[in-house]
Formats: C-alpha cells, structure tokens, sequence
C-alpha cells in the first residue's frame, strides 16, 4: 500500500479550481502527451508495428491526468521486452528516449499553463 502526504489537501484544491483554469492545464498535458505519442511512435522499431500501434495516450482517473502507454492489456509485456530487451533480443529503446528528450519541454508547458490559470484565479 502507498501512501501519498497531502493527497486529500490537492484534491480539495483541484476541485475549487475554475474549469477555465483547469480547461488550459488539460490541453497542455494533451499536447504534450501527443508529442510524446508522436515521438515514441516514429522511434519505435518498424518490424515491431503492433508496438507502434499500442503506442497511445490514455485519460487518467481525473481530468488532470493523462498518461502514455505502450502496449496494451492484453500484451503489456511485449512493449516492456522490445523497450528493455529480453533473452531472445537485443533492447531497442523508443518509449523512455521519448520522454527524455521531451521531458523539459513538457514540463516548461506545463508550468506556463498553471502561472496562467494561477493567474486566472487570482484576477477573479
């Protein structure tokens, strides 16, 4: 069991933010999750198309949260074997060199979207 500090004082907090405010932080977390996806995609091996294919954002538990997946329920390992390697295989990484290299541009976003709507807070 996990148990994350201050988890029920964000959540309160999420909730009193205005849906303006909210609006411009989701679709700086979707741009960036689809820069990702893009990124991933084209780095991913082209003998591997059922990799690329699985390769997708997905809403989280909230509407602030959004993820990228590689591999699907079914197949969940194989994306973990192509990224890592195996013993059958060589690793060939396209999944977490993504994110890396995207990694302080997503963030920069992110945080110019939340002084925004911050700011948006504040004036109103």
């Amino acid at each position: 069991m996990v148990k994350i500090d201050g988890l029920e004082q964000l959540s309160r907090k999420l909730k009193a933010m205005p849906v303006e405010a909210k609006a411009g932080i989701r679709k700086a977390l979707e741009k960036s999750a689809d820069e990702m996806v893009a990124m991933a995609t084209a780095l991913a091996p082209v003998d591997h198309a059922d990799l690329k294919d699985s390769i997708k954002k997905v809403d989280g538990k909230h509407e602030l949260q959004v993820f990228v997946r590689a591999g699907d329920d079914a197949d969940a390992d194989h994306a973990a074997f192509v990224e890592f390697g195996n013993a059958e295989g060589e690793p060939i990484p396209c999944f977490w060199p993504s994110y890396r290299a995207m990694k302080k541009r997503h963030r920069g976003r992110l945080t110019r979207a939340i002084n925004a709507a911050a700011k948006k807070v504040a004036g109103s």
